[in-house]
């Protein structure tokens, strides 16, 4: 480009890009929309949205305030607790080189004449709208504990923007980490997360008021979450949040005086401390990578070459013994392959949510009431965070997409093949969690079947509705920016309206049971009811997601 150097306007190129960026995939967006199989699922979601959003609204700004002083300790507290979140998933993830560059990215920017502060700027600058409408959000909901709006607004973007550089510290770092460092790394992040965690639920069973009943789940919930609030506001959580208490104190601000001044002051000098942070972090991360390779290399070249032949004619020995399954098989085998990469982090992101669905069983009464309780948490836990965590399926494949597609299988065996393994893994945690609840009472055997059976058929929904969701609106594992804030939220919405629906129509079939049934056969018709309800809408939902894999367009529908 002529008359620009390279100290001179690549910042303003970027900016440039990220404009043309944002209108290509709302112009994308916009065209993807118009297909008959893209505006009706989007209709389905905006439509009970347009009138969640306003009750939303009204019962934020409706409700009594909180005390300012509070709200400062929340606010740095649970700023805290996400640098905690970010650090554990760098700790455990798959190392992210680069800032996290999208292989396009990397291609067009890594080797371009452009500084890392420039590329730092550039990442940072692409959130800056899916951070704005958080802020937004956010601002809404504190609109009656804060005395200035307009501080608290400014704080808030400052704070999440701040958290994103954080983030982007926090895998810079662990980009870097190799051997015993990465062992410290993963320690301190694991200790951290089960202090954490140990302090909120030891919160919570202290503060049990004992038994159980039909609404011992919304206590627990709200419960739950004042333990949070106490653990966000404990001294040592505090000491954490130091570098966020800027934030806090910007935000609770009644007037704009000296301690405003003082606040935006130690707001600037903690970005610069980021900014230089993070390209040391760089620096020092691109030479322990190389130091790392090299020592690869001479292990290889001093005659590990040999073994590692050896390793490779066992693996490929080891390819032809695989169950075909009518296609299934390899397809399986290759997410085991991905499943010994991410064991840990599967383990411990099913681990959490066994613990809180096993509460009633420890915090009530035994008897089948609490087990029934830990059911439903299940199934409630299988729709909405066991697709997040296990993703096993063609969300992990988005770079193979047109590998995929010239495989000899029928849509349905790919689907199947692809899902099989996520929904075997969520079959062996419910399993594990209804056999430690099952020892506070053993029922029978019948009842016990009858639970796993409508738990088999949720994660069979819930996996297929994911992939069809996937496969309709494609897009990257860690892609970011306004159009996945927007889907993240709307897929939230679209499952609570799914998980309100479900809960619903289990209660009607329930009352036509109970009514016009006669007692004898209640119980079996009611039972085989559900059982229809829930294994229809699975193999209703396997349908329409190898449809959604048949009309996947490899030429246009994978993201940019």
């Amino acid at each position: 480009m002529p008359g620009t150097t390279v100290k001179g306007a690549p910042f303003s190129v970027l900016l440039r890009l990220i404009g043309q960026q944002y209108l290509g995939r709302m112009r994308r967006t916009a065209e993807r929309l118009r297909s008959p199989r893209r505006i009706f699922p989007t209709l389905l979601v905006l439509i009970p949205a347009a009138i969640l959003i306003p009750n939303f609204i009204a019962a934020a700004v409706l409700r009594a305030a909180a005390p300012s002083e509070q709200i400062a300790l929340w606010l740095s507290g649970g700023l805290a607790f996400y640098a905690i979140f970010h650090l554990v998933r760098a700790a455990w993830q798959e190392p992210e080189f680069n800032f996290g560059l999208t292989p396009a990215q990397q291609l067009w920017l890594g080797g371009a004449p452009i500084p890392r502060s420039s590329l730092i700027a550039y990442k940072a600058s692409i959130v800056l709208v899916p951070t704005l409408i958080k802020a937004s959000m956010l601002c809404v909901i504190m609109a009656r504990d804060t005395p200035q709006p307009w501080l608290t607004a400014l704080a808030i973007f400052g704070a999440l923007l701040a958290l994103e550089l954080v983030r982007m510290l926090i895998f810079t770092i662990a980009s870097g980490c190799h051997g015993r460092s990465l062992v410290y790394l993963r320690l301190l992040g694991t200790g951290l997360a089960i202090a954490v965690v140990s302090q909120v639920l030891l919160r919570t069973v202290q503060q049990w008021p004992g038994g159980w009943d039909h609404a011992a789940p919304v206590r627990l919930v709200k419960l739950i979450f004042a333990s949070i609030g106490t653990t966000a506001s404990d001294s040592t959580m505090q000491t954490l949040a130091l570098p966020f208490q800027p934030f806090a104190t910007l935000a609770i601000a009644d007037r704009f005086d000296g301690s405003c001044w003082l606040a935006m002051l130690g707001i600037v000098i903690l970005f610069g401390t980021l900014f230089k942070a993070i390209l040391v972090a760089d620096r020092r991360a691109n030479a322990a990578c190389l130091l790392n390779e090299q020592k690869q290399l001479a292990a290889y070249r001093s005659g590990l070459n040999t073994t590692r032949k050896r390793t490779k004619r066992t693996h490929t020995a080891r390819l032809r013994t695989l169950p075909f399954w009518g296609g299934a098989g390899p397809l399986m085998a290759r997410q085991l392959v991905t499943l010994r990469r991410y064991r840990t982090a599967v383990f411990i992101s099913l681990a959490l949510p066994g613990l809180l669905a096993l509460l009633p069983v420890f915090l009530g009464t035994w008897g089948t009431g609490t087990i029934l309780d830990v059911v439903g948490g299940l199934a409630f836990y299988t729709l909405l965070l066991a697709p997040p965590a296990l993703k096993l399926d063609f969300r992990r494949d988005i770079e193979s997409m047109v590998s995929l597609a010239a495989m000899p299988l029928t849509p349905l065996r790919m689907l199947i093949g692809q899902i099989a393994l996520p929904v075997l893994l969520t079959l062996v945690f419910q399993t594990v969690v209804i056999g430690i609840a099952l020892v506070a009472r053993p029922t029978s055997i019948l009842q016990t079947c009858f639970w796993m059976t409508t738990l088999a058929g949720t994660a069979v929904f819930a996996f297929a509705l994911e992939n069809a969701l996937f496969l309709t609106f494609p897009h990257r594992l860690k892609q970011e920016g306004i159009e996945m804030f927007v889907r993240a939220k709307l897929v939230f919405v679209g499952k609570s309206c799914l998980w309100i629906s479900a809960t619903v129509m289990l209660g009607l079939w329930a009352m036509f049971c109970a009514h016009f049934v006669p007692p004898g056969f209640r119980l079996p018709i009611l039972s085989a009811g559900v059982l229809g309800l829930v294994w229809g809408l699975a193999l209703l939902m396997l349908w329409f997601a190898a449809r959604s894999w048949r009309r996947f367009d490899t030429s246009s529908d994978l993201p940019a």
